[in-house]
C-alpha cells in the first residue's frame, strides 16, 4: 500500500514539472519548473544549437533528446513520452533550420 501511495504521489508530482524552450533569433532559453524548487533558466547561442535524439530504428525505440551547443549538452524532454520526444526533435529542427530574418 505505500509503494502505490509512494508511486501515485511522485506521479502527480513529475506530472506538475514543466519545460519552457523560448527560440528567438539569437538565442535559446531553456527554463525548467519544478514544484518547491527554484526554476533553472539555461541559454544557448541559436547559431551552435543542434539537435540529436537518441533513436535505434531498427527495434524502433527513442532515447533520450539532447540541445547541444559547443561543449554545453542539455537534456529536454526527459519526461515527455518516447513519440512526444520524437516529434519535438523534428519540430526543433524545423524551427532551428528556418532562415532568420
Amino acid at each position: 500500500v505505500v509503494l502505490i501511495w509512494w508511486a501515485i504521489k511522485r506521479n502527480y508530482r513529475d506530472s506538475e514539472c514543466r519545460e519552457n524552450i523560448c527560440i528567438s533569433d539569437e538565442e535559446i532559453t531553456i527554463t525548467r519548473i519544478k514544484p518547491r524548487k527554484p526554476d533553472q533558466t539555461q541559454k544557448q547561442v541559436r547559431a551552435w544549437v543542434k539537435v540529436r535524439l537518441e533513436e535505434d530504428v531498427e527495434r524502433d525505440l527513442v532515447g533520450r533528446l539532447f540541445l547541444s551547443s559547443r561543449n554545453l549538452v542539455t537534456e529536454v524532454g526527459s519526461f515527455l513520452a518516447p513519440n512526444d520526444r520524437k516529434s519535438l526533435a523534428t519540430t526543433l529542427k524545423d524551427i532551428l533550420t528556418r532562415q532568420r530574418i
